[in-house]
């Protein structure tokens, strides 16, 4: 009867919650569709958000649904211009308006779909002089439908081609406003050789109404145009969440623009190599940030860390390969009385003085993902765990090497870790830390994952000794291509009586064709009654998803 009730509509908000927890299962949502009209109609707006992030292989046909909404005058300079017919005689009606249903737009994602769509005129008998610029004489390439003739051959003239997939991109962009789309993430990062990027922008600035409730916009600040769209973004936008750039070179003061953003929460900022004043225009910046990352950025013309202390609600702080950052620049953030209450703490690279940083976030800190190249920073980075961060729930480790093993181990038993991931290079064999790592565990871990050369012998003594511990997660990344029977049997054995609920097992560079290897998927079906089976990169828990 309740199901009946949910399937009727009768019960729309559960209704609604089930159809939102499938967001990312499509085959599910797919099925919805052919359930009845209600689960139809609340189903199809989901699929439509962002209609260019699926693969779908040599099937374009998402599109010509897109160009059948054209009107009358698009279709005739189509056709005028480019030879393209536009089939106009369909008798049936669409159900939705598809081109007001996007909510996601990359325009990177979407150049590729429109030529790919061209591409399918590869299917077209060529003339005698034409020559391909490209293709793949074994993929065989359907004709578009709603396409009835064609004026050109695009393998024939490129610069006519990139003209004729710029028109495309421009009438589809026009397609959306018209139809009053209302994007929320925004992506303009292109890289392709196309020239779409510019008119995009100019179209948005004039209908800004298509991003009045933009919540995430990722911008690559490289040219002219890119800089006047970013700091014309005020004008078009205030309701911003999170703000990505990627300055490439470009030197630009954007701190305008983010304090016309007061819902934005998180930051990030990538290939900044200038003195933007970023560090000082933070002190008035939105309190309602909680999250600030730095890739691939260069501090050292940059005064002082300083500015980040007044940004009272600040949780998670990330620094991936920056260059420039001092001993000093965090000793002024230690001595300075403003605290720095932030959870996680992601460094990675070749970073001097994280020991202070650590030691000034130390009483909040819970997340901490350290990859550090250099043994000194990280002899140094341990130590401050070891006696300033005590509340770590998840420790990430990277780029660990065999010097700093019982340090390590000292630093484990210090804190009550729930999620714990070691890493050492593949070239370290023979390793001390199996053997004395399992009874070191703490019984509050529920998730470990392991990534280095495992000796099956040494790995029976770690399983040994951690049969304490009730782990949700087990993840290993085995740089030994050998002995992958008695490895794999062994981690069987474990997972089945200490009852793991989730396991991922990968065996670096693994060839099927080796003796070794050759039961290695036998294996794999053994355990599967016993245990949920996962790909390694589908099961490591992400620091965001906590």
């Amino acid at each position: 009867m309740a199901c009946t009730k949910l399937f009727l509509g009768n019960l729309p908000e559960v209704t609604n919650q089930i159809i939102q927890y499938l967001r990312n299962d499509l085959k599910s949502l797919y099925s919805c569709i052919l359930v009845n009209r209600h689960l139809c109609q609340i189903t199809i707006p989901i699929l439509w958000e962002d209609p260019f992030v699926i693969c779908r292989g040599h099937h374009y046909n998402f599109l010509d649904i897109y160009f059948s909404f054209l009107d009358d005058v698009d279709k005739v300079e189509l056709e005028e211009k480019y030879g393209i017919k536009i089939n106009s005689s369909s008798q049936n009606k669409p159900l939705f308006n598809y081109p007001s249903l996007i909510k996601t737009f990359n325009i990177f994602r979407f150049e590729m779909h429109v030529v790919n769509w061209i591409n399918h005129l590869d299917s077209l008998p060529s003339t005698a002089d034409s020559e391909p610029i490209r293709g793949n004489p074994s993929r065989k390439i359907f004709f578009p439908k709603t396409i009835e003739d064609i004026g050109f051959d695009i393998k024939k003239d490129l610069p006519n081609s990139i003209e004729i997939i710029n028109s495309i991109c421009v009438l589809l962009f026009k397609l959306f406003i018209n139809s009053e789309a209302s994007l929320n993430n925004l992506r303009l990062l292109s890289s392709n050789g196309i020239n779409f990027l510019p008119e995009m922008q100019k179209l948005i600035l004039n209908n800004p109404k298509i991003t009045s409730d933009l919540r995430v916009i990722t911008l690559d600040v490289s040219n002219v145009s890119s800089e006047s769209f970013l700091t014309s973004l005020p004008s078009i936008s205030s309701s911003i969440r999170q703000m990505n750039v990627f300055f490439n070179g470009m030197s630009i003061n954007i701190s305008n623009v983010i304090r016309s953003q007061n819902r934005l929460s998180s930051l990030s900022f990538e290939n900044l190599k200038y003195n933007v004043n970023l560090m000082n225009a933070f002190k008035s910046y939105p309190q309602t940030l909680t999250s600030i990352e730095f890739n691939i950025c260069n501090f050292t013309n940059i005064s002082s860390l300083v500015g980040i202390l007044y940004l009272s609600q600040l949780k998670s702080l990330h620094f991936f390969h920056c260059r420039g950052l001092t001993v000093h620049d965090f000793q002024s953030l230690l001595v300075h009385p403003n605290p720095l209450k932030i959870k996680t703490l992601r460094v990675h690279g070749r970073t001097s003085g994280i020991n202070l940083l650590l030691q000034k976030v130390g009483l909040n800190l819970q997340h901490l993902d350290l990859m550090l190249f250099e043994h000194n920073e990280r002899e140094k980075a341990f130590d401050s765990i070891i006696n300033y961060c005590f509340e770590i729930k998840l420790l990430y480790l990277s780029w660990i090497h065999e010097d700093d093993t019982q340090q390590l181990f000292k630093l484990i038993t210090r804190v009550n870790i729930k999620y714990l991931s070691l890493e050492y290079p593949m070239y370290f064999e023979n390793l001390p830390l199996l053997k004395q790592l399992g009874q070191l565990l703490p019984n509050s871990l529920r998730y470990l994952d392991l990534c280095l050369f495992i000796d099956p012998n040494d790995l029976k003594i770690f399983l040994n000794n951690c049969k304490h511990i009730k782990l949700s997660y087990l993840l290993v990344k085995n740089f030994n291509v050998k002995n992958v029977d008695l490895t794999f049997s062994r981690l069987k054995e474990f997972v089945k009586n200490q009852r793991v609920k989730n396991f991922a097992y990968q065996i670096s560079s693994f060839d099927p064709n080796n003796d070794e290897h050759n039961n290695f998927e036998k294996l794999f079906d053994e355990i599967q009654p016993f245990v949920t089976m996962n790909k390694y990169s589908d099961l490591i828990i992400k620091i965001s998803d906590l």
